[in-house]
């Protein structure tokens, strides 16, 4: 889990204590708590259902996304919402993370549709390379 999260933020973990590790960024803090009793416990049972992280560029979500491919986890969906265009892993755990993504949906998808995450992914690259910002 330590690892994962590690990949996906681009930060390294701190033990706070023997149960707790932190990862933080400027924008974000994950704590990771160990526990005997919730080890075996599916998502919904803790109460996490997912999580999106929101990034201000498109150079941002790219290298994120490179991360997670060179680590072995890859996107299995990408949704367009009032969310946003969003890229959705699974952390260790099965939870759904969807990273938000700087981009404005294709203009031939409909809204609340499912998208080609590959077809995402192509377009995220292209306005990395052409240094896109945030469309909001």
């Amino acid at each position: 889990m330590q690892r994962w999260w590690a990949a996906f933020l681009g930060a390294e973990p701190r033990t706070a204590d023997r149960r707790t590790a932190v990862l933080e960024t400027t924008d974000l803090r994950v704590v990771i708590e160990h526990s005997e009793i919730a080890m075996n416990a599916n998502p919904e049972v803790a109460g996490v259902i997912s999580l999106t992280i929101s990034v201000n560029s498109a150079p941002t979500a790219l290298e994120i996304h490179d991360r997670m491919t060179a680590f072995g986890s890859r996107h299995h969906r990408a949704t367009d919402d009032a969310g946003g265009v969003r890229l959705w892993y699974r952390d260790p755990n099965g939870t759904d993370v969807a990273l938000r993504l700087p981009i404005d949906a294709s203009p031939d998808n409909r809204p609340g549709q499912e998208i080609d995450p590959d077809h995402v992914v192509a377009r995220l690259e292209a306005a990395a390379d052409d240094g896109a910002v945030s469309s909001d």
